[in-house]
This record gives C-alpha cells, structure tokens and sequence, in this order.
C-alpha cells in the first residue's frame, strides 16, 4: 500500500517530492563599455605635516587636496600641501603664515599584460618653501 501511494504522488504532475537546483538564464557578458576618463578630487585635513621623518609643521591645521585624472592606461595627478603653521627644522624660523609649501606633478602609465600590470611615472616636486 505504501509503495503504491508513493508511484501514486511520484505519477501525479505537481509539486515534486525532492527539491530542484534552481538554474539562473545565463547573462550574456556585459558589451565592452565605451572608455570614458575618470576623476577624482579629495583634500585631507591633518593635524600634522611629516615629510620624509622631519617634522614640517607643529600644532597646525595641514590641507592636502590632491586632484587626479585618468584615460585609457595614463593618469595625471596633482597633489599639494597648505600648511597653517609650518615649521622648519633648523633653521629657527618662526614665521608662522599660511604657506603653500609643496606641489607633487605625477604623470603615469599603467598597461596589463596577462597576468601581470606593468607600469611607469615621472614625478616632478615643486620644492619646499623655507
């Protein structure tokens, strides 16, 4: 009787006794987006300036915008520094104004080559002020 009834529910169109793999329609890959240049700008706000260990400012407010603009593999970025009260080490200058004292150009190149990205840049830096 029991093997009857289960060929009975097994036979009858329905709801299935087991649970089916849900499949997903496949997705035909995404067409190649049309290339378009990418920016970005942002400033960080920080409490101190360090540059290569030495400290160049104390108890200031330092802005640091950076702007950045890339297309198809080449990227320009300018970077600088604004510092409210900048410090020179050794030499005793207590001239203590808003100063812009550092601009970075970097101009790169990035490719990928399979498995690996390969790349270069050219940084110009604008001197310190003192």
């Amino acid at each position: 009787m029991l093997v009857l009834l289960v060929l009975t529910a097994l036979a009858v169109p329905g709801a299935p006794l087991w649970a089916e793999e849900m499949k997903t329609p496949a997705v035909a890959p995404a067409a190649a987006s049309e290339e378009r240049p990418t920016g970005d700008f942002t400033a960080a706000v920080l409490s101190q300036y360090i540059w290569r260990g030495y400290e160049m400012s104390r108890n200031s407010v330092v802005i640091q915008p950076s702007m950045t603009i890339g297309y198809k593999g080449f990227t320009a970025n300018l970077w600088g520094n604004l510092d409210t009260k900048p410090y020179f080490v050794g030499t005793g200058d207590t001239n203590y104004s808003n100063t812009w004292n550092k601009t970075d150009l970097i101009l790169s190149y990035t490719k990928t080559l399979g498995l690996f990205n390969v790349g270069g840049s050219y940084i110009f830096t604008m001197p310190l002020a003192h």
